[in-house]
């Protein structure tokens, strides 16, 4: 009896020891092929090599392998690869270079980005006469817009304010002008929508500056399918942003924020800098649109110690393959 009772004392804890085995195999899957002897030592795991090496360290040091990665990678050796990563300045990147052309705001200063493209606070400055309205014509336009944008926005807030409940009444105008908010937007003449689209790109922008809110937003939705990619046809960057910024300044920022963002990250062949750092953001709990944006140089002294950390301890041996 005695000798059954120690066996059954020996099988629980032996259970136990493989279940809190598994659970530290399961938070840490490059210890997956360690091997317990039956003496409870764990042996340690064999290096891995090749195509495996090279994955496990794309998925760790990248947002994952994109096509070719690992093929290129394999090609130069994956200690250069990491180096070369190390020194983001060495790596030619014109490909991104050339996307992120298409965001001119995503190239301006946090004062000129702020003074092109007003958020709310600034918007009711003007519309109080506290800020003057830009003098290029163009920006002028597009706070005039923003402006009458804004009045319409609070007017239908007041109005469904004093119709709900007090403690409802207090919702105003914090939110920032939004042309797809615009509901009620009268309809827009197809064959009016027709002659604009077929204007040249200048014209056409011009003529869609002089529309007042509500006959924008008409227009907007007056398109179809296609026509809404003839729209841009022909633009320059700068002109899209400020049809885009037509329909709410602070939503064109957040958009293109995003891309640009999102083109960082699958298209930058400067990979571990995309990780590293911060990416762009965009925070509009505010009145004003505030972006922080990641910086344009490798940070020296923080993420170099920090990545070389990462590779030390992410069982990859530093040391080249026999």
């Amino acid at each position: 009896m005695g000798n059954d009772a120690g066996f059954a004392l020996r099988g629980s804890a032996r259970t136990a020891f493989s279940l809190t085995l598994c659970g530290l195999l399961a938070g840490q899957p490059m210890l997956a092929e360690a091997v317990v002897s039956r003496t409870g030592t764990v042996q340690q795991p064999a290096e891995i090599q090749g195509q495996e090496r090279i994955l496990h360290a794309l998925n760790r040091f990248t947002f994952g392998p994109r096509p070719g990665d690992v093929a290129a990678v394999q090609a130069m050796g994956l200690n250069r690869w990491f180096e070369m990563q190390l020194n983001p300045s060495s790596i030619d990147d014109a490909a991104l270079d050339a996307r992120l052309a298409a965001y001119p705001a995503m190239h301006l200063s946090i004062a000129e980005l702020e003074a092109k493209y007003p958020g709310p606070q600034m918007i009711r400055q003007m519309m109080n006469g506290k800020t003057p309205l830009p003098g290029d014509p163009t920006e002028r336009q597009m706070a005039l817009d923003q402006i009458a944008l804004y009045k319409l926005q609070k007017a239908k807030q007041e109005a469904k304010a004093a119709e709900a409940a007090p403690a409802n009444s207090a919702q105003t105008a914090e939110n920032a002008p939004d042309a797809d908010a615009m509901d009620d937007a009268p309809a827009y003449s197809r064959d009016s929508a027709l002659k604009i689209l077929a204007l040249p790109p200048d014209q056409r922008v011009q003529a869609i500056l002089a529309m007042q809110p509500q006959e924008l937003a008409g227009f907007r939705r007056s398109l179809r399918g296609p026509e809404r990619a003839q729209l841009v046809a022909g633009l320059s960057p700068e002109q899209k942003e400020t049809l885009l910024a037509l329909g709410g300044s602070l939503k064109m920022v957040g958009l293109e924020e995003t891309e640009s963002r999102v083109d960082r990250d699958l298209y930058s062949n400067r990979q571990l800098e995309a990780v590293m750092t911060t990416s762009g953001r965009i925070t509009s709990t505010s009145t004003s649109a505030r972006i922080s944006r990641k910086p344009t140089s490798f940070p020296p002294t923080s993420a170099r110690p920090s990545a070389r950390t990462l590779w030390a301890t992410s069982r990859i041996s530093w040391s080249p393959r026999p």
